[in-house]
């Protein structure tokens, strides 16, 4: 009597557990098969104590998302008055030590209230606006030796004034900046020199190329395209060379070449008061004009 209730009873559990068990495959197979397409969006399943998590990506601005490093989720407020420094510090040092791109959405505009050095980081996106309320400096760029390719997004930088100290085969955009600095300090590893490099600019108010150091720091082999430049100066402890520039638009435009060799300025509208000095000692720094106010001139011609 006794074995054969036990028989039972062992009998009976095994159909629960082939019920409960059928149970949790039908649910795992009901996920596998109602998974929607993931046509343009990052889709994962989890299942949890019979639970299906669906998590779907969601825009740039508000999280962490294929390597942006978004200073909105490191504090800051992006109202251009309220001082976003910090989390512009922390942003920047998530990504040196995680990679990936430090990024600015297109709605906010960043105060910072101090100097900032951002040398390391190999990918920059600043779709807002970074400002000052009193001139600061922001230092970007990478280590010239290791000829990393970097790459690097300013919408408008304002009354802060932008210097890449030392570089390899980078591209760059700057679409309005009040100042940029191409600047090599020989005597510091890893930026001695700028080279190789690819610059896209809108309006540049000011425009430097220079260096300093025991050593030679260097400033050759660039390409800059379009644009508008009000002031140029070239200077530095090296003769910069081989430095191109085309279609470049010079308005009221102001140049002094302290130093330099070969450096080419191609087809550039020359308009207003255009004032260019050459210093002793440089050579063969080339301005072609490519507009005349006036009939029956020349369609180009040397300045």
């Amino acid at each position: 009597m006794k074995k054969g209730l036990g028989i039972a009873i062992a009998i009976l559990i095994i159909g629960i557990s082939v019920i409960v068990i059928g149970k949790v495959s039908t649910i795992e197979t009901e996920v596998a098969t109602s998974a929607p397409t993931n046509e343009g969006k990052d889709i994962s399943l989890k299942v949890n104590s019979m639970d299906v998590l669906q998590e779907m990506e969601e825009p740039r601005d508000n999280h962490i998302i294929d390597g942006y490093n978004n200073v909105r989720v490191f504090g800051a407020v992006g109202d251009g008055t309220t001082d976003d420094t910090l989390a512009l510090v922390a942003a920047s040092e998530a990504a040196l030590i995680n990679g990936g791109t430090l990024y600015i959405p297109s709605d906010m505009t960043c105060l910072i209230s101090r100097d900032m050095d951002l040398f390391g980081i190999k990918s920059i996106r600043f779709e807002g606006v970074v400002t000052a309320k009193s001139n600061v400096t922001l230092i970007i760029g990478f280590n010239c030796e290791q000829a990393e390719a970097t790459n690097y997004y300013f919408r408008k930088v304002s009354n802060v004034n932008l210097k890449i100290a030392g570089m390899s085969n980078g591209i760059v955009t700057v679409q309005q900046a009040d100042s940029l600095e191409l600047f090599c300090d020989a005597d510091q590893q890893g930026r001695s020199f700028i080279a190789y490099s690819t610059f896209h600019l809108g309006l540049v108010r000011n425009l430097t190329i220079d260096s300093i150091g025991e050593k030679d720091g260097w400033i050759n082999e660039n390409r800059f395209y379009g644009g508008r430049v009000q002031k140029l100066l070239i200077a530095g402890n090296y003769p910069h060379n081989n430095n191109v520039f085309y279609g470049t638009m010079f308005e009221n435009f102001s140049a002094e070449i302290l130093t330099g060799s070969s450096n080419y300025f191609r087809d550039c509208r020359l308009e207003g008061t255009v004032d260019i000095f050459f210093a002793e000692g440089t050579f063969n720094n080339y301005f072609e004009r490519s507009w005349f106010d006036l009939e029956d001139q020349y369609l180009m011609g040397t300045y």
